[in-house]
């Protein structure tokens, strides 16, 4: 008995030191980024699991204080809240409607909330993405991506290169 208990506690402590998203997650999330970001012709993104460590902890940060979103380790940030995390899946496409917004203009400090999500998603200069989540005490769960190297820059276009 002593040894299953033993074995339980390992599962568990390895469990919550590494990313908690499936390998399915992951690829649609890449996926559906790298869709995006073709239609505007900026390079593919790799996944980061420097990245999805960060956005792990930040995604803890926020369980335990659920008003701080905005993080201050210099990576471009999108967050999805969902009942559900098989919801994930659909976070790029949430964040990608805000194309509507964009008209090929610079970002201004004005415009910048009008669609920002999906800018950063097709930042030309970003190369990497990483992503991974945490349960908030009120039974929600929030997804973080964080890029690198940011993209959102005032005064930039998304894709003029």
């Amino acid at each position: 008995m002593s040894r299953l208990y033993t074995l339980f506690i390992f599962i568990t402590v390895v469990n919550l030191s590494f990313g908690q998203l499936s390998k399915a997650q992951k690829d649609s999330i890449l996926s559906l980024h790298n869709y995006y970001r073709q239609i505007v012709g900026s390079p593919k993104l790799s996944w980061s699991s420097r990245l999805e460590k960060k956005a792990k902890q930040w995604a803890d940060e926020i369980a335990k204080h659920p008003l701080v979103t905005h993080n201050s380790f210099g990576y471009g940030q999108n967050l999805f809240y969902t009942d559900d995390t098989a919801k994930f899946i659909n976070a790029v496409n949430y964040w990608a409607k805000e194309q509507i917004f964009y008209h090929g203009q610079k970002i201004t400090n004005d415009n910048l909330l009008l669609f920002k999500h999906y800018t950063q998603i097709i930042w030309y200069d970003t190369r990497f993405v990483g992503c991974d989540y945490s349960k908030l005490p009120s039974g929600m769960y929030v997804l973080v991506c964080f890029y690198e190297p940011p993209g959102n820059i005032i005064g930039q276009r998304p894709t003029q290169r």
